[in-house]
């Protein structure tokens, strides 16, 4: 019963935070009827953020009436997320505030391939505070800390089953970073943390059922089913850069030939154009090339559009959504042309009913450092909350004796 009591509180604590983010400044009456809560938790709820000044009251001024209304807004700076994506090229560390905004992210190109999870925690650590610290962020405010990983996470047992991306495998990383962080700690896959920042920042528009293709260092697609992310049993649903597409291709990371994302992943991509060109150091050279006509680049092109054209008829036959969108830091340094010519086939071949929407999107920034903070603020406020009341309780029994 007491965790009945305890989940119901925390679903009326995010609901009353949603909906302030969303619709601030606004009032109690207001909330609860956007809730569909009873005025009474509703109350409980809002006098709690009250009482920790996560929430201010402040005057709304009714149109047409004259009259003024009490409502509430957020206090941003009242509560902190730390997200970190922990890359083969690095970390990206993003912190967001109460109203979800992103109030700094930076890339620190630290050594993270093979290094012992532990040690690597430490020098995140130590990163992340040295950011807090020269943006005037105090660590007590911070609720927890998201980490994205690229690789089959098990979000629910904190476990990352392997990334070959950072020759891990069998790695409690929540038991280990929570040790060194001493603050609540949870981990996503890096794809799908990337999604729910986009999500959150309405970068495209939401959809019940969609799925993106990210193309990167590496491949994958991410789906959203009646408005939850697909995972499957292991939480590697999408993880289609793996399929295999050439039978006697190119070695892929994952040990075997042919990988799909051997056509599309702009680490493939650059070291094909390099078996042609050695001088050939980054993307925007192959898209020189391309422009100039070179053969090897036309050649190389014309293998990224069979295998995305290949890749997009497998999401839009085994998902069906209403809208398919392709994003990535790859997809910025292609030909837009190259890609509309593929989106723009016929429409039979892509959905039975003609109404697939299918969009582009050139991001060259990650955003799974903010996505984990959006996941780390989700699940660890009302926690945070419940600590800074136990304190308080504390603090006033200590004083009375």
């Amino acid at each position: 019963m007491v965790k009945d009591q305890s989940y119901i509180k925390k679903m009326n604590m995010d609901d009353v935070v949603e909906i302030l983010v969303q619709h601030q400044p606004i009032s109690r009456i207001e909330i609860s009827k956007k809730a569909e809560s009873s005025k009474t938790s509703i109350t409980r709820t809002v006098n709690l953020l009250l009482e920790k000044q996560m929430v201010a009251e402040t005057d709304i001024h009714s149109k047409g009436v004259g009259r003024h209304t009490t409502g509430l807004k957020i206090v941003a700076t009242s509560a902190y997320a730390v997200g970190v994506e922990i890359n083969e090229d690095g970390i990206i560390v993003a912190v967001i505030n109460l109203e979800r905004n992103c109030v700094l992210q930076q890339i620190i190109p630290i050594k993270t391939v093979g290094v012992k999870p532990n040690l690597l925690a430490q020098s995140t650590f130590e990163q992340v505070m040295k950011l807090l610290n020269h943006h005037q962020i105090p660590y007590g405010k911070v609720v927890g800390v998201g980490l994205s990983i690229p690789g089959i996470v098990d979000k629910t047992k904190g476990v990352i089953h392997i990334s070959d991306q950072l020759k891990w495998e069998k790695v409690h990383i929540v038991s280990v970073f929570k040790e060194v962080f001493q603050k609540e700690i949870t981990v996503e896959n890096d794809m799908k943390a990337k999604i729910l920042s986009l999500k959150n920042s309405n970068a495209f528009i939401s959809k019940s059922n969609m799925v993106s293709l990210i193309l990167g260092v590496r491949v994958s697609a991410v789906a959203i089913s009646n408005g939850k992310l697909v995972r499957g049993v292991y939480n590697s649903a999408g993880e289609i850069g793996h399929i295999c597409y050439e039978k006697e291709g190119e070695p892929c990371a994952c040990g075997e030939k042919g990988c799909l994302q051997t056509k599309l992943s702009s680490k493939y991509i650059l070291k094909k154009a390099q078996s042609y060109v050695p001088a050939i150091t980054n993307m925007e050279d192959i898209y020189e090339a391309y422009t100039d006509k070179q053969v090897w680049a036309l050649d190389l092109m014309d293998e990224f559009e069979k295998a995305l054209f290949f890749a997009l008829n497998i999401l839009e036959f085994c998902y069906n959504p209403e809208e398919l969108m392709i994003t990535g830091k790859t997809v910025g340094f292609f030909p837009p042309h190259l890609i509309e010519k593929i989106i723009q086939q016929p429409q039979k071949n892509w959905a039975p009913n003609g109404k697939l929407k299918i969009e582009v999107m050139s991001n060259k920034i990650e955003g799974a450092a903010v996505g984990s903070a959006l996941i780390a603020l989700n699940y660890f406020l009302y926690t945070y909350i419940e600590r800074k009341l136990e304190k308080n309780t504390t603090n006033e029994s200590t004083k009375s004796k």
